[in-house]
């Protein structure tokens, strides 16, 4: 793995300097995040009740880290992954689908607090036990 694929909650938790997210970082020698997350954190700031405060708080810790975009090869990725649950009976939520195939993709692991990425073969999860 050469870094680590940032999911919202965890992006969402270092905002508010979560000791456990901070720990979970710091395990971390290089992170990118998914237009996925991205679009999950600009809902959360366009349905919050602090709408600018949010975009600029989120945009400031996006600027730091590699966003990266989906194509064909995560489409694909998202299929495979989404057929395996189903095979399985272990379904999650559709981001997190997304999510996961980027980092298949590109070889990342999920940093995250979800315990259902752990569902999904292939995938390697860190997070703080």
């Amino acid at each position: 793995m050469i870094g680590s694929l940032l999911d919202t909650n965890v992006i969402t938790k270092l905002l508010d300097r979560n000791s456990a997210a901070i720990a979970l970082v710091q395990k971390i020698e290089k992170y990118f995040t998914s237009s996925i997350v991205v679009g999950e954190l600009y809902y959360a700031a366009a349905n919050s009740s602090k709408r600018e405060v949010n975009f600029s708080k989120f945009r400031e810790a996006l600027s730091c880290m590699e966003i990266i975009p989906i194509d064909d090869d995560i489409c694909m990725a998202y299929a495979e992954i989404k057929i395996g649950l189903k095979r399985i009976g272990k379904p999650i939520p559709e981001n997190d689908i997304w999510i996961a195939a980027c980092a298949r993709v590109h070889n990342l692991s999920v940093a995250t607090f979800d315990k259902h990425f752990s569902e999904i073969a292939g995938i390697e999860v860190v997070t703080i036990s």
